[in-house]
């Protein structure tokens, strides 16, 4: 949950929807990090910055979608622990209105 929400929220105060991408994908590759979590494939980060497209001062919102294979290979001794779990977490967050977008 936290490396969706640190990524819309990055994305929400960047200037363009180009920008509130990039961002949104460092943020939470970042939070990723932070928090240890290591995935068994590269996780999938999934940002939608198509509010940015409409501009003006109406209230629009970006959404991040993280999504992440865990393994639980060195639980392997608890016979009912899976090999691993996809997590997945979304998170929306309003556009900064009062930011300059380009």
């Amino acid at each position: 949950d936290v490396a969706a929400h640190d990524a819309a929220r990055a994305a929400s105060i960047s200037r363009t929807g180009a920008a509130a991408e990039a961002n949104a994908r460092a943020a939470a590759g970042e939070a990723l990090q932070r928090q240890g979590l290591a995935c068994v494939e590269a996780p999938r980060i999934d940002p939608d910055v198509s509010g940015f497209a409409r501009g003006g001062l109406r209230l629009d919102f970006v959404s991040v979608t993280v999504t992440c294979e865990v393994s639980f290979l060195d639980l392997k001794f608890l016979p009912f622990i899976p090999d691993s779990q996809v997590l997945s977490s979304t998170s929306v967050s309003p556009i900064d209105i009062f930011r300059e977008r380009r």
